[in-house]
């Protein structure tokens, strides 16, 4: 689960970069009731600004009692729409924790994580990829992924990998992704090799991703020591790649939450 001061904060470094703006005043978000009052919770988790719109397109961890398959939208202003957005082409998907864009295509990750009864649930298993024109999305592919991942951290090879066999199946928690190059990147929020170790496993094609009933491309990417710097067990909460960097947002269990400039060249 992502605070929400960590998703204002990564708005506020999103305006500013897409729009070069001076980073404005921290403002609660402005969720009307009719809209709140038809969902379990509004929890951002995810956003994605749409430049066609002026719009950031925002997930929340929970939508209905239903799980249906929503998205919201949010106004530069902090106001959020009344009228959420269904994603057409799925059911039930719950626990949305992070939105891309690539190549006019429209990515989203749900937690792949066990519920707090420790259940696995499909609808908290997906990854899709979705076609979006104004304000109507639609699914082009979809895939319940957390089988594919285990699987494939089954059959991994690196020793940091290797040392975390055992834990993948109860611990595994994911809040970020991005595609570059049409290869999908995944940051594990849990598990880590040690506290404030944070993982980013590149998946491979993204096209073999949908298509595969098994993962054999697998590879272990970067392992950043955030605790190093910080002192403190943060977890991978988003990526957001930025010319050669990432821009990462971290969490903790403490509360603190963090904005970090990466250099994967360098690992700096």
């Amino acid at each position: 689960m992502k605070l929400v001061i960590i998703f204002v904060l990564s708005i506020l470094v999103i305006i500013c970069i897409k729009a070069d703006a001076a980073v404005p005043l921290l403002q609660p978000l402005d969720v009307p009731s009719s809209l709140s009052q038809n969902l379990k919770s509004f929890e951002p988790s995810a956003a994605l600004y749409l430049s066609d719109l002026n719009q950031f397109l925002v997930a929340s961890d929970d939508t209905t009692e239903d799980d249906e398959p929503l998205l919201f939208l949010l106004n530069v202003d902090n106001s959020v729409e009344s009228k959420s957005i269904k994603i057409k082409g799925i059911k039930k998907l719950t626990d949305i924790e992070s939105i891309s864009e690539d190549h006019g295509d429209l990515y989203i990750l749900s937690s792949q994580n066990l519920n707090k009864n420790g259940r696995d649930i499909e609808a908290r298993d997906q990854f899709l990829r979705a076609s979006r024109k104004g304000k109507k999305i639609e699914v082009k592919d979809h895939t319940e992924l957390r089988p594919k991942l285990l699987f494939a951290l089954s059959m991994a090879t690196a020793p940091l990998l290797t040392s975390m066999q055992g834990r993948f199946e109860a611990e595994l928690d994911v809040e970020s992704h991005f595609i570059q190059n049409s290869e999908l990147y995944i940051g594990l929020k849990s598990p880590q090799p040690q506290p404030g170790t944070g993982i980013i496993l590149r998946v491979g094609d993204v096209d073999h991703v949908f298509s595969s009933n098994k993962l054999f491309q697998l590879q272990l990417w970067r392992s950043i020591n955030f605790k190093r710097i910080s002192g403190d067990d943060d977890q991978i909460s988003e990526l957001m790649p930025l010319d050669k960097d990432l821009i990462i947002t971290t969490t903790t269990e403490s509360g603190n939450g963090r904005l970090w400039r990466y250099t994967p060249a360098n690992g700096s």
